[in-house]
Formats: C-alpha cells, sequence, structure tokens
C-alpha cells in the first residue's frame, strides 16, 4: 500500500495498491474486488477501530488507478494528535474477496490537531 495523499481534516486516503515495493498496480485486475470490508484502520495510540464509509476506485493511466479510502473522522476513536493505522484484512479475507495470494503492509498516517 502506497499512500499518495492523506487529509486528517477530512479522513480521505488516497492509497495504490501494488505488489511488493513500487511493483505492479492492482487496480486495473482488481478495482471491482477492493470494497471498504477490506480495510482496517486503527487508531495508533489506542487500538480502536475506525470505521470506513467508502472506498472510491479513481481509474488512472494504463490501469494504474488509486482508491479514495474515506474513513470516518469524526469517530469518536479518531485522534485528536496521534497516528491512524491504515491495514487491510489478513491474506486469508483478501483472498475471499478475490484478491488471492496478497497481503497488505500497513501504512501510517499523521493526524495533528489544528
Amino acid at each position: 500500500m502506497i499512500v499518495n495523499g492523506f487529509n486528517a481534516a477530512t479522513g480521505m486516503a488516497n492509497i495504490s495498491l501494488v505488489t511488493e515495493c513500487g511493483g505492479s498496480n492492482l487496480y486495473g485486475q482488481y478495482s471491482a474486488d477492493i470494497s471498504s470490508a477490506l480495510f482496517q484502520p486503527i487508531n495508533g495510540d489506542t487500538g480502536a477501530a475506525i470505521p470506513v464509509l467508502t472506498v472510491t476506485p479513481i481509474p488512472g493511466q494504463n490501469g494504474a488507478g488509486t482508491f479514495n479510502v474515506q474513513m470516518n473522522h469524526a469517530s469518536a476513536n479518531w485522534p485528536a494528535d496521534g497516528n491512524v493505522l491504515l491495514g487491510m484484512v489478513p491474506p486469508s479475507g483478501l483472498s475471499a474477496a478475490g484478491l488471492i495470494g496478497f497481503e497488505a503492509e500497513v501504512a501510517t498516517l499523521e493526524v495533528t490537531s489544528s
């Protein structure tokens, strides 16, 4: 998982899903299989779950699209200051969704009070 952008004020992260570091972009083959149920963001300090509201595929050139992951920044579990750890379900959950043979790294998203 590569984080292309993150807006802590809105809870929106734009990510790319690729094989290995800098490998093939998974958007072209799997964009229809990626859903909010596959993401598991947590508060980095408390470990409390943060709901994912939507995941929107954003088409790109040559099948290299991205995904907007909208997390619920109004959740009581959203940190005022700290980190959100954006992960995905374990490989078995990804396989059940049609993404066979993959696992995701956890991305650290920094939240600071304004």
